[in-house]
């Protein structure tokens, strides 16, 4: 035999419509989880063989004690198997500054919590009648935000800007759009924050009266706070100040 045709295969594979590259069968898939450096994508990286893997700043298969943000016990990762097939699940154990997840678009529900830039929101419903129309912090803190129109008093949704876990400020909102950005035209502004792009969200109420968020294609993003959150192909989320890739397999048919 030719060594040249023995070496061949592997500087040249074939490509063959309908061949998938060879993955196993019998023992479970392993994921990757990259621990991203400060301002990269890229970074350690973890192979998941495991049924389950956990991070915290205390306890786990993976330590970060240089986080105070983050929890003793923070977030697991978990491998589920369906007949042939698994899934990866990414959970929040009752965590105090929770687990976030990357999301171009999603709608708000009352309670919700996203970062944009350097800075933390809460979407909150109206509950009832009897709820204050004037908002007090508990203690004075300094919003990071500038808002436009406070004038309203009329009862609607409002977006609260959250300041070490803690209410700092309170829009209601009572127009269909509002941008958030660091452009001076945005109604809610963030011109000192270097992680917001000039228009980086754009939260709007659709014809049934929704309320949603929509990323415009940005540096850094927006994450969403999840309890749970199932992973398909891939996913980016943070937890305390520190984010992640996790890449998962496609299931083999």
């Amino acid at each position: 035999m030719n060594p040249a045709d023995t070496n061949r295969d592997a500087d040249q594979p074939g490509k063959t419509a309908g061949v998938k590259p060879f993955q196993p069968t019998h023992r479970p898939p392993v994921a990757i989880l990259t621990v991203c450096d400060d301002g990269k994508e890229s970074g350690e990286t973890f192979r998941l063989r495991e049924e389950k893997f956990m991070i915290g700043r205390a306890e786990g298969d993976l330590v970060l004690a240089n986080d105070d943000l983050i929890s003793g016990k923070h977030i697991e990762i978990t491998r589920q198997a369906f007949g042939r097939e698994y899934r990866w699940v990414i959970t929040d154990l009752e965590s105090t500054n929770g687990l976030f997840v990357r999301i171009r678009r999603g709608p708000l529900d009352n309670g919700s919590e996203f970062l944009i830039g350097g800075g933390r929101y809460r979407f909150e419903m109206p509950m009832d009648e009897t709820e204050p129309d004037d908002f007090v912090p508990d203690e004075p803190r300094v919003a990071k935000t500038r808002y436009q129109g406070q004038e309203f008093r009329i009862r609607y949704p409002s977006l609260v800007e959250l300041v070490g876990g803690q209410p700092a400020m309170k829009l209601q909102l009572v127009y269909p759009e509002y941008w958030i950005g660091s452009d001076s035209d945005c109604t809610i502004g963030r011109p000192d924050d270097p992680f917001t792009d000039p228009k980086h969200a754009r939260l709007y109420r659709d014809e049934d009266a929704r309320w949603w968020f929509e990323n415009q294609n940005t540096v850094n993003g927006i994450w969403l706070r999840q309890i749970q959150w199932e992973v398909r192909g891939s996913c980016k989320f943070q937890i305390g100040e520190q984010r992640f890739k996790l890449d998962v397999p496609n299931a083999v048919g």
